[in-house]
């Protein structure tokens, strides 16, 4: 399964990001770019599915101290993101998925579509995974989907109901 995945984003690479705006829209970018200022006290951030690294530029140029460790099944994906990264000594590229999350604490955690991936079974004990490496008195922000939408065929991904949105590590929404 795990190579099947890695296979799929491999194949996606080199369209994933228009892909992701084609299907969701610029306002995924929006809200993605208006959280990086959240993360501009955090010392080390976890990045976890970081996909194609777009993200990296901007999220160096606000947070100019912080060490990144990015997390990605995709080799293509590590090759991109380092591409646009270029050679930025904070971030540390790891091919892999959260049990490859390095023995350490981080003040901020990235997720982005990742947790997106996960069938409701499994979706716990992921979060449970990433929740340990979280230092004390830092929190989380997850929005939990009914169906993965990579998965799905194309034509349902807009009936995928939102589950739970964790802000803040409070649920603020569960579907009834």
């Amino acid at each position: 399964m795990k190579n099947r995945i890695a296979t799929g984003f491999d194949f996606l690479s080199p369209f994933y990001d228009l892909l992701a705006r084609l299907i969701i829209g610029k306002d995924i970018v929006n809200s993605q770019l208006h959280f990086l200022k959240s993360f501009r006290e955090c010392n080390r951030l976890l990045i976890l599915g970081g996909g194609s690294g777009w993200i990296l530029e901007p999220l160096c140029k606000a947070c100019p101290d912080i060490q990144i460790d990015y997390i990605d099944l995709s080799p293509k994906m590590i090759n991109a993101a380092k591409r646009i990264s270029g050679k930025n000594v904070r971030i540390n590229f790891i091919l892999g998925t959260e049990n490859d999350i390095p023995d350490r604490l981080y003040d901020g955690v990235i997720t982005n579509f990742y947790l997106d991936m996960f069938e409701k079974q499994t979706i716990e004990k992921v979060i449970e995974k990433i929740k340990g490496s979280i230092a004390v008195g830092m929190l989380a922000d997850f929005t939990l989907l009914s169906e993965n939408p990579l998965t799905v065929a194309p034509e349902r991904i807009k009936d995928i109901k939102v589950e739970e949105v964790i802000i803040g590590g409070k649920s603020v929404y569960k579907a009834t």
